[in-house]
C-alpha cells in the first residue's frame, strides 16, 4: 500500500511540474511571437493561440465537450474556389472581400497593359538574378532592407517587382530606397546587385 502511495504522489508530482513547465513555456513563446509580431507592424494579423486551441487540433478537431469542431467547406483539388460555399451559404469572397491594397501573390499578378519592350527587367531574369544571390549577399540584402525600410515600403517595392520591373520601377524603387538608406548602404546594396 506505501508503495502505491508513493507512486500516486510521484505521478501526481509529474503531472504538476510537467504542467507548469508547458504553461511557462507556451506563455513565453506566444510572448515572444507577439512581440515580434509588433516589430514588423503585424500583431493584429494573428490573435495570439490559446493552449486550448493546440489541445482543440491536437485531439483531431474535437471540442472540450468530445464534440466534433465544426470543419471548413470542404475543397477538393483543382476546384474552383469561388464555387465553394461557406457554411453561411455564401462564397469566400462575399464573406471576406479583398481589400483594395491586397497585393496579388508572387506569379499571381496580371500581366501589364504596357508593351513588352517596356520592361526593363523581365520576371524570368529576376527569378535568374534571385537564384544566382549568394546567401550571404542575400542575408546582407535582407537585413538591410528589413532593419531600415517600413514593412509598407517593403510591400512597395514588392508589387514593383511582381511582374518585372520596367524603368520607371526602378526610379520608383530607387527612391524609395534612398529615402531610408544612407548613401553607404545604398552604394552597398547597388554593388550587391551588380554582382549579379
Amino acid at each position: 500500500m506505501k508503495m502505491m502511495a508513493w507512486l500516486a504522489k510521484t505521478i501526481l508530482a509529474t503531472a504538476i511540474v510537467t504542467g507548469v513547465s508547458v504553461a511557462t513555456t507556451w506563455a513565453v513563446v506566444n510572448a515572444y511571437v507577439q512581440q515580434l509580431l509588433g516589430q514588423y507592424g503585424m500583431q493584429g494579423a494573428a490573435g495570439p493561440v490559446g493552449l486550448m486551441d493546440t489541445l482543440t487540433a491536437l485531439g483531431g478537431g474535437r471540442g472540450v465537450q468530445g464534440e466534433a469542431a465544426p470543419a471548413s467547406a470542404n475543397v477538393s483539388p483543382g476546384e474552383d474556389d469561388a464555387a465553394v460555399e461557406t457554411p453561411s451559404g455564401t462564397t469566400p469572397e462575399e464573406e471576406y472581400p479583398v481589400p483594395d491594397n491586397a497585393l496579388p501573390v508572387m506569379g499571381q499578378a496580371t500581366q501589364s497593359t504596357g508593351t513588352e519592350d517596356e520592361l526593363y527587367i523581365s520576371m524570368d531574369d529576376l527569378n535568374e538574378k534571385k537564384d544566382n544571390i549568394s546567401d550571404e549577399d542575400r542575408m546582407a540584402i535582407f537585413a538591410m532592407l528589413v532593419t531600415k525600410l517600413p514593412p509598407e515600403e517593403v510591400q512597395a517595392i514588392s508589387a514593383l517587382l511582381e511582374d518585372g520591373f520596367t524603368g520607371d520601377e526602378m526610379e520608383q524603387a530607387s527612391a524609395i530606397l534612398q529615402q531610408y538608406l544612407t548613401p553607404e548602404e545604398y552604394a552597398k546594396l547597388l554593388e550587391i546587385l551588380q554582382k549579379y
